[in-house]
Order: C-alpha cells, then sequence, then structure tokens
C-alpha cells in the first residue's frame, strides 16, 4: 500500500481555482457569479481549513486528478482512493509498477521515491507532494490510511482503546475534575488560553461514539467502554446507546404448552407477546425464562386475548407484577425493504439454552394476509423460534416471527420467512 500526502492541501486551491471551477462546465456560472460565491467560500484569499464548504469545493477542484489517478490505478490493477489530501493506492501484487514507484523495500533505500509518471499527474493538477509523509507499506506492517488501520479490516489503533480505557480509569479513581485537569495539561494545550472547554465526559463519549463508527456496536470492547461509561457518567446515558443483546435477551421467555414450545417477550403496556399457533387450544401455559431450569421456577400464564387471523397472543403471568419486568417497546411501522433488523427467540429450546440472536436480518418484501401486513426476510427461523420478536436500530419492537421451517425435517427447502407487523398488535390489544 502507497499513502500520499498533498502539502499545503486547502491553502493551495486560491480565490482563482474556486472562481475558475464555478465558471468552468458543468457549472458554467456567470463571471460575477462566480467571484461573489468563491468570495464566500474562501478566506484570505485560499480555501480555509475547517469550513464546511471546503471538502465539497476542494472534491469539485480535485475531479480531474481523481479522474487521472482512477484511470492510472485501473491500468495497473490497483485500488486508488483519496480522502482530502490523503492519497492512497493498494494492490496484491508483490511490487508496485515504477509509474508509480521507482523504489520498494527489495531497494534498501530509506527514500521513498515515486514514479514519474503519479508525479507529472499531482503536479499537473496544481498540487504538491509532501515527501515527508510518503509511506510504503507492505502485507506484514501496519498499513494506515487517515488514522485508521486497514490491514484485514477497518480499525482503530490500540494507543486509541488505551488512552479512553486510561480515562474512564482515571475518572474512576480521582474524580472527573481532576481526570479533566490533567488531561488538559498534559495532552491539550487549549488549557489556559481563555478558551471554553468541553466537560471531560463528553470528550469520553465522543472517543467511544468514533469507535462505535468504526468497529460497531456489537464489538464486545465498545460494549465494555459503553458499560463503564455509563456506571461513571449516569446523567449521559442517552449520549450512547444500551447494550442491544443485553437488552433484548431480558425481555424473552420461553412458552411450553403441551409438546410445543415458542418464544415470548415482554412488550411496555401490552404484556408478554407470542404467537397464536403456540398456545393452540391447550389449557395450560407455562412460561419461564430460559436460566429458570426447575419445574417449580416455571410460572403459569393465562391468555389475555388473541387473534388467530394475526397469529397473535397477549399473555399474563399470573401472580407476577409485570410492570417490573424487563421489556421492549413498540417501534414505528415506517420500514422498507432492505431494511436491516435483528430477532431473537429459543429454536428448538434445551436446558439453560442462550436465545439465538439473528443479527444483521433484511426486509425483503411485504405482503397482506389476512388484513395484516407481514414483512419477508432474508433469515430462516427454526421451530421455537414462533414468537420472537423483531427490531429495528434502535432495539424497537417492529414486528413478530410467525412462520418458518422445521429445523430438522424441512431445512433444505426453500421457504418464505415471515414476520407479522408490530401494528397488528392494536388489534389484540384491549
Amino acid at each position: 500500500m502507497l499513502n500520499i500526502d498533498l502539502k499545503d492541501f486547502f491553502p493551495s486551491i486560491n480565490f482563482g481555482r474556486v472562481r475558475g471551477v464555478f465558471i468552468s462546465k458543468p457549472y458554467s456560472l456567470h463571471a460575477d457569479a462566480a467571484t461573489v460565491l468563491a468570495q464566500i467560500c474562501c478566506h484570505d484569499g485560499e480555501l480555509p481549513q475547517g469550513a464546511p464548504t471546503s471538502p465539497i469545493i476542494s472534491n469539485m477542484i480535485c475531479k480531474r486528478l481523481d479522474n487521472e489517478l482512477y484511470r492510472l490505478a485501473k491500468k495497473l490493477n490497483y485500488s486508488y482512493t483519496r480522502y482530502g489530501d490523503d492519497i492512497t493506492f493498494s494492490t496484491t501484487k508483490s511490487r508496485f509498477s515504477k509509474q508509480v514507484v521507482a523504489y520498494t523495500f527489495e531497494d534498501n533505500d530509506s527514500e521513498i521515491k515515486l514514479g514519474k509518471k503519479l508525479e507529472e499527474i499531482i503536479i499537473s493538477n496544481g498540487f504538491e507532494i509532501n515527501l515527508q509523509k510518503v509511506r510504503l507499506f507492505n502485507q506484514t506492517s501496519r498499513q494506515e490510511v487517515t488514522g485508521l488501520t486497514v490491514n484485514e479490516k477497518i480499525n482503530v489503533r490500540r494507543k486509541f482503546v488505551r488512552q479512553v480505557r486510561a480515562m474512564l480509569y482515571a475518572c474512576e479513581k480521582f474524580g472527573e475534575d481532576k481526570a479533566q485537569k490533567e488531561y488538559y495539561e498534559k495532552y491539550d494545550k487549549k488549557l489556559g488560553r481563555g478558551e471554553p472547554l468541553p466537560k471531560f465526559s463528553t470528550i469520553i463519549a465522543g472517543k467511544i461514539a468514533y469507535l462505535k463508527m468504526i468497529r460497531g456496536e456489537r464489538d464486545k470492547v465498545y460494549r465494555k467502554l459503553v458499560n463503564k461509561y455509563r456506571g461513571l457518567f449516569r446523567t449521559d446515558l442517552p449520549r450512547l446507546p444500551l447494550n442491544i443483546n443485553e437488552e433484548l435477551e431480558s425481555a424473552l421467555w420461553v412458552v411450553k404448552c403441551g409438546s410445543s414450545q415458542g418464544t415470548a417477550f415482554m412488550l411496555k403496556d401490552f404484556g408478554l407477546i407470542t404467537c397464536e399457533h403456540v398456545i393452540g387450544s391447550e389449557d395450560e401455559i407455562k412460561v419461564f425464562r430460559s436460566d429458570e431450569i426447575i419445574p417449580s421456577m416455571q410460572k403459569k400464564a393465562s391468555v389475555v386475548k388473541c387473534d388467530k387471523d394475526c397469529d397473535l397472543a397477549i399473555l399474563r403471568i399470573n401472580g407476577v407484577n409485570e410492570e417490573n419486568l424487563p421489556s421492549l417497546e413498540l417501534g414505528k411501522a415506517n420500514l422498507s425493504a432492505g431494511d436491516e433488523i435483528t430477532f431473537a427467540g429459543f429454536p428448538n429450546y434445551g436446558s439453560c439454552n442462550k436465545p439465538l440472536i439473528n443479527h444483521g436480518c433484511r426486509i425483503t418484501g411485504f405482503r397482506n394476509h389476512l388484513g395484516t401486513s407481514r414483512m419477508l426476510i432474508n433469515q430462516p427461523m427454526f421451530s421455537g423460534q414462533s414468537g420472537s420478536p423483531a427490531v429495528d436500530i434502535n432495539n424497537k419492537v417492529i414486528g413478530i416471527a410467525v412462520t418458518g421451517t422445521d429445523m430438522k425435517e424441512k431445512a433444505h427447502l426453500v421457504y418464505e420467512y415471515e414476520l407479522v407487523s408490530a401494528s397488528a398488535l392494536e388489534r389484540c390489544k384491549i
């Protein structure tokens, strides 16, 4: 991987270049209008770094540069990307072409010299290469683009995670005020300049949110940091999301009616939700948490209301104050094909089984069934998952699993796996 930095990127885009791009095609503005817009977008005759308009204007200026570098990369079967002043070429080949790099690792040369063709394209487009920041990586070294490691997957540096852990530890041991003072004195020179300083908890929240953006909210390290943060700064809970898996699992129940087994979940303002076909005409309904293996711990439930057409039922757990039980909330039904959802349940429940949580499931379409909307999904559901809640990215219930296939006998067949829209619950609600 080859990484190139353009020297003084934004300052090198002066007023004349900005005005010229507005006058040229495809914008073709009148000279007076182009002058006014260029004056708005420039400061002291150049494109200012940090202005919200500057990245967009710079991309407009760099259109020809991007096209020429992309064509060069395509010709050599390389990948090309650019983010601001950061240009990257990558290849699976053992070495770059002499058009791109004149010296490689085998040349034993400490200075990396770029190929003439690459230099010509960059210089002819009005930019200068920062030779101090030209870097060449092989597959065994840490390959980095815009501060992110990209060897096998996009990731932050370990140093970043260690820093966030240290910040949280400092707050826990010394308190936020002392931790904040030390941070600004040692690591951030804004202290003493008279500038308003953000709260230390806000800085940590921003770093954790950045980690989430790069590694995803299901990442174990991210979740641990979130839980630690929530324990220290309870007033800032809305800044960071809850642990989706824990919240989802805590609302799930196993339902048993004779030989039939399914899934149920506690829904705020409704009660315990499952499918009508799970309870059928059975008189005795038993519900229990997945870790309650002792028969005496199982609880009896009664039917509050059910709708056979919707295939939904609302249950009440006998002798239990359901207001104190963990529950999910109803979401909005403004979904479309391609939206990502998660559903969780107990396929073929065995003693102490943990629920199967299907992440990354997507809606493939919709159909009407006896006056209710049903969603088709692209992941299989098996016996025992009927009644499973389907949640959106905010962990709000948007559907209930109703049909699937038997795991043992029919797994080789192609089935339409369906969720009934959660809005159908209004028909069952008292």
